[in-house]
């Protein structure tokens, strides 16, 4: 089943990827009847909730993934229950709820790329790999971690799109 049109989708990406992988959900109440097969939250929201779980292939306009689950399972759960489906040259896109380092990890293992945002609490580091000779250690590896400065990355690229 195509969704949608993707031949300018084929423009813009040409060959970089092969699929374009979009994963998200979203979430309704039921009524309590189904409280039993389909779990909510409770409290003030409802007894019964549903949650559809979609990935999609933007590129081919197929699905790859469709399920119905329990309201309150959690998105990066389902993130990493179809990791052996990804392929080498895949682009996957997921949001927030799915960030989970492990998968990001494994995604790059299988030769594919992510795009997500990053928590709040994210820190990124680069790695600083130098050769340390001392009179006791010929070619000992030094490790150190350098903390990468968003702002100042920000700052730069507005002044690369800018001209400012």
């Amino acid at each position: 089943c195509k969704l949608i049109h993707t031949s300018h989708i084929q423009s813009i990406l040409g060959d970089k990827f092969n699929r374009i992988r979009l994963l998200d959900s979203t979430v309704f109440q039921l009524p309590d009847k189904y409280k039993e097969k389909y779990k909510g939250s409770g409290g003030a929201s409802s007894k019964s909730a549903i949650k559809i779980q979609l990935e999609y292939d933007l590129k081919s306009g197929n699905f790859i993934h469709i399920e119905l689950c329990n309201g309150t399972d959690n998105d990066n759960i389902y993130g990493s229950k179809y990791l052996e489906t990804i392929e080498a040259g895949d682009l996957c896109i997921r949001d927030l709820g799915y960030f989970k380092i492990n998968d990001f990890l494994e995604i790059e293992r299988l030769g594919a790329k992510y795009l997500s945002r990053f928590k709040t609490n994210t820190n990124l580091f680069t790695i600083d790999e130098s050769i340390e000779n001392t009179q006791h250690s010929k070619n000992k590896k030094n490790l150190s971690f350098k903390k990468v400065d968003l702002i100042e990355i920000m700052n730069v690229l507005n002044v690369i799109y800018t001209g400012n």
